[in-house]
């Protein structure tokens, strides 16, 4: 399996995400009642989001999914990564791919860095305190950029 990240053009996300509705479906469950499949289509319908699918290249079999947006803060741009569900096994294959064209459309969109919400390492703490603990938010600031 040959696997890799591409961005889905503006004219065919429709179709893009007609094929990861199971996916869309595992990020829903993830919110917690915070947005549902319409949410998660229409923001990745907005002019300022990017919808990026992990393909295997040779059968044409998508095996995850990206949702990201370059935030416009007030003093800077980061690249936010809102949505990322891939099969069983797929990230381990397409990780340093992942991140490496992550970073370098952040940079050219003249972000300052990334960030991305991620499950938690740290959950059993958190639960001890009384936190159900969800989602924590991963930054990488490129240097030289302030």
């Amino acid at each position: 399996m040959q696997v890799e990240v591409q961005h889905v053009p503006p004219g065919r996300i429709f179709e893009a995400l007609g094929c990861i509705q199971a996916l869309v479906r595992e990020s829903v469950e993830w919110t917690e009642g915070r947005m549902d499949a319409d949410d998660i289509a229409r923001l990745a319908l907005a002019p300022q989001s990017q919808l990026w699918i992990v393909i295997d290249t040779d059968t044409g079999v998508i095996h995850g999914y990206l949702l990201t947006e370059v935030k416009r803060y007030p003093r800077k741009f980061m690249f936010q990564v809102h949505h990322c569900a891939m099969r069983p096994h797929t990230k381990a294959l397409v990780e340093e791919q992942m991140h490496k064209t992550m970073e370098q459309f952040a940079r050219d969109q003249g972000c300052w860095g990334v960030e991305f919400f991620g499950r938690p390492g740290w959950k059993k703490h958190a639960k001890a305190f009384g936190y159900n603990t969800q989602t924590v938010v991963y930054e990488k600031h490129f240097y030289g950029r302030h």
